[in-house]
């Protein structure tokens, strides 16, 4: 019951996140681009390593139509538990689905935006939260795509990224070493 409970709370948070990171009309305000327009990179520099997570041009995109994709059984060692949610359901939170391997939980969150660009923006707004307290290489901001890895306040390591209109999220409190493997296996 206590791990039901676990998943709502980071669901909702992580809705909440997502879509205070989606609204107003203020580009200086809600726009990392500051305005900039889809195509036009958006690169933070920074002294961090690459991260280790291959950029998203390397993945697979998810098949088939968003409205009634399916989160994949498994990856690798890691079997899904429990899924809710369509990755094109913006408003309830997208598809959140947790994976299991031995006692390690990997949970993951997958939105489908109507733009690449909004996309990008949720990425960038997710790694630049206070709750991350360290991001693990330099983030990388283009449409297209975006990614990185980072680590919250709380221990847990995060990766996020996006491939065209596909957002990402993966958590877990197992260590970055299970966020490695988990990513490793995943198709997306």
């Amino acid at each position: 019951m206590k791990r039901v409970i676990g998943v709502v709370i980071v669901g909702g948070l992580v809705l909440a996140l997502l879509l205070a990171g989606c609204g107003g009309d203020d580009p200086d305000e809600d726009d990392p681009a500051g305005g900039a327009e889809a195509g036009e990179a958006l690169i933070v520099p920074t002294a961090r390593a690459t991260p280790a997570i291959p950029p998203s041009r390397y993945r697979d995109m998810p098949p088939g139509d968003p409205y009634t994709f399916e989160a994949p059984f498994s990856a690798g060692n890691f079997v899904q538990q429990r899924v809710r949610g369509r990755p094109a359901a913006l408003e309830t939170g997208g598809l959140q689905a947790i994976y299991r391997r031995d006692e390690a939980d990997v949970y993951l969150t997958m939105f489908y935006f109507p733009t690449e660009a909004e996309a990008v923006r949720n990425v960038h707004y997710i790694l630049d939260r206070p709750a991350v307290a360290a991001q693990l290489g330099t983030p990388y901001f283009s449409p297209p795509l975006s990614f990185n890895i980072a680590q919250n306040r709380q221990g847990d390591y995060l990766a996020v990224w996006s491939n065209e209109r596909w957002f990402f999220l993966v958590q877990t409190p197992a260590g970055l070493e299970t966020l490695q493997q988990f990513l490793d296996s995943f198709p997306y």
